[in-house]
């Protein structure tokens, strides 16, 4: 009995009665993940590329095969490379391209026959294709139009949607609405209302950039760069056509979205005499222009990347994203560094009594001033130039330059650049900024050092001098201190007592510190 045992196993192998993708119970939870991107060039044509990998291996298995990717009648096969997949993407035209163009599905397989850890495997997996259409529906709504796109033949997709309405035989649209990146197949906005016969057009858009975002069947299914669809109403839209409502009971909503950038004491520092504030978030606040009762949740989506310091003293980049909801549509959203973010702000609930949901995007910036010197023409004049971050800055400016002691030398006021010839040497540099960002009433100042050489111009970081915010009025008073005094000072009431901040042994110890324990910075 043991030798006909033996031989019945023997006989199994040989002749491959076992299937090897289940000849070993470890390898069921090995698999073929499949991704599929279009549109992309292929030759003259586009076509699609298609990415397959090994799902629930690891680096430490030893996996030796190839891939076999058919498409449609057509078949390539390439080796396994490192990344779990082939070596390169597998890319498909010909009639391929002709039936995607078509709109027709085309049947995509891949897999990979080999060994894992010395053990035969045969993996496949198989997925269908369609190009995604976006089905566009409009509808009258009083004084407005809503536009709304269904993305076809697909259950999950995350892209960038635009609305757009054309008056008819017109090439530049009456009104034109484009979303940041949102999921899900299906979104409607209202815009303004064409007289006569007009045109309504629903783009999604799946790139940002280079990179393509959209995502057809998922994280982990494909990607499209762009769907679109038209529909055309030749009357136009009046009373009783599309679906049109009542104006009163369907006003055209949108969101009014602000935001503060909140300020608290910052921790004295033992080097400077005078307090200074410091970002501790932003408070953002949204409101539907309706007079109507809404009663609903506010949403608010955030993504940024940020540092965060290590042991040790390194400081590594992350992605810091979350939600905020709140009953009353204010929250206070966790940013903090000077820079640009956008988020998400959505609503859902009742107007009314009627249901809504409404999302739009709102950008902010949280502002920082730069500072610059270049050799100018002449090499021995320098240009200084000043910026402030944000779309919309409305105010005015002072920019000095002053002894290491604090004793202003030149004091410049109006546009933030100027040129000014000075011998080489150290000098300190400071730009104050007062007015609005971005409709946000505020004050900002930096102080640097300046170091004067032949052929080049360098700044470097004065330590708790970098960016620092102020109030308005705060602003208004540094700028008159430092017209009384003829020194760098905080304001017209204390600049006698403040100086001591920039002034004798402090400031060059200022300076030498910053030369020494800062890395030196050129801005560009």
């Amino acid at each position: 009995m043991r030798r006909l045992g033996v031989s019945l196993i023997l006989l199994l192998w040989v002749f491959g009665a076992v299937p090897a993708g289940a000849a070993d119970g470890d390898h069921e939870r090995y698999g073929v993940a499949l991704q599929v991107d279009y549109p992309v060039k292929v030759g003259k044509k586009t076509g699609m590329k298609v990415k397959a990998r090994l799902k629930g291996v690891t680096k430490r298995n030893r996996i030796r095969g190839e891939w076999t990717v058919k498409a449609d009648g057509e078949e390539m096969t390439v080796p396994h490379g490192k990344k779990k997949g082939p070596e390169k993407p597998v890319r498909f035209g010909g009639t391929v391209a002709d039936r995607l163009k078509d709109g027709k599905k085309v049947s995509v397989t891949a897999t990979f026959r080999g060994t894992i850890d010395g053990k035969k495997v045969r993996l496949s997996t198989t997925r269908g294709v369609t190009p995604p259409k976006v089905k566009v529906r409009v509808r009258c709504r009083g004084d407005r139009v809503e536009v709304g796109g269904t993305l076809t033949r697909t259950k999950k997709a995350s892209g960038r949607w635009t609305f757009e309405v054309f008056p008819s035989g017109k090439e530049k649209p009456l009104d034109r609405y484009s979303s940041d990146e949102m999921t899900g197949p299906s979104h409607h906005v209202f815009l303004k209302r064409p007289d006569g016969p007009f045109e309504a057009r629903v783009t999604v858009d799946g790139t940002v950039g280079r990179e393509v975002h959209g995502d057809l069947f998922g994280k982990e299914g494909g990607r499209f760069e762009e769907a679109a669809g038209q529909v055309s109403l030749r009357s136009g839209c009046p009373e009783g056509t599309g679906g049109s409502v009542d104006e009163s009971s369907t006003r055209a909503l949108r969101i009014r979205a602000d935001h503060q950038v909140l300020l608290g004491k910052k921790i004295q520092d033992l080097w400077i005499e005078v307090s200074d504030s410091e970002v501790r978030g932003v408070q953002m606040k949204g409101t539907l222009d309706t007079e109507e009762k809404a009663v609903g949740i506010w949403r608010f989506y955030y993504r940024y990347p940020d540092k965060v310091r290590l042991p040790g003293g390194k400081e590594k980049n992350v992605i810091r994203k979350g939600v905020l909801a709140s009953n009353k549509g204010v929250v206070e959203l966790p940013m903090r560094r000077k820079d640009e973010y956008h988020v998400i702000v959505d609503f859902q609930g009742t107007v009314g009594g009627q249901k809504v949901h409404v999302k739009e995007p709102y950008h902010f910036s949280i502002p920082r001033v730069m500072q610059k010197a270049d050799p100018a023409a002449d090499p021995s004049f320098t240009v200084i130039e000043a910026v402030i971050t944000g779309r919309k800055v409305e105010g005015r400016w002072m920019m000095a330059i002053a002894r290491p002691d604090g004793k202003i030398l030149y004091l410049h006021e109006g546009k933030p650049r100027f040129t000014v010839k000075l011998p080489e040497g150290r000098y300190l540099l400071k730009t104050v900024f007062y007015g609005k960002v971005d409709g946000l009433t505020m004050a900002m100042q930096e102080s640097k050092s300046l170091v004067i050489k032949e052929k080049d111009r360098d700044t470097y970081l004065v330590p708790g001098k970098n960016n620092e915010l102020r109030t308005y009025e705060e602003g208004v008073s540094a700028v008159r201190g430092m017209r009384r005094s003829g020194r760098l000072s905080e304001s017209d009431h204390t600049y006698s007592a403040r100086a001591g901040a920039y002034s004798g042994g402090t400031a060059a110890l200022l300076v030498i510190i910053g030369l020494a324990v800062y890395r030196k910075r050129k801005l560009s």
